[in-house]
């Protein structure tokens, strides 16, 4: 089993994928892969859940609070 997985890692692509459906509900979406090129074999994982990512998360509220301050600031003078 190792060595095939040390095989696989040795040729490989690596494919990026940014959803269009900006609907961040936490259900599973699944992806498909697809080539035309016989004899190829893919291996990928099958979806993910649809969440916003942690970092996302902590950037919105950075963003919120920075316009919160500003609102504050423009009140005071």
């Amino acid at each position: 089993m190792r060595e095939a997985a040390i095989d696989d890692s040795s040729s490989y692509y690596e494919l990026t994928y940014y959803p269009t459906d900006k609907n961040w509900h936490g259900e599973f979406r699944r992806i498909l892969v697809k080539t035309t090129r016989p004899g190829v074999q893919l291996s990928h994982r099958q979806g993910y859940f649809a969440r916003e990512s942690d970092a996302t998360i902590a950037a919105k509220d950075a963003k919120d609070t920075d316009a919160h301050l500003s609102q504050q600031r423009a009140m005071i003078s």
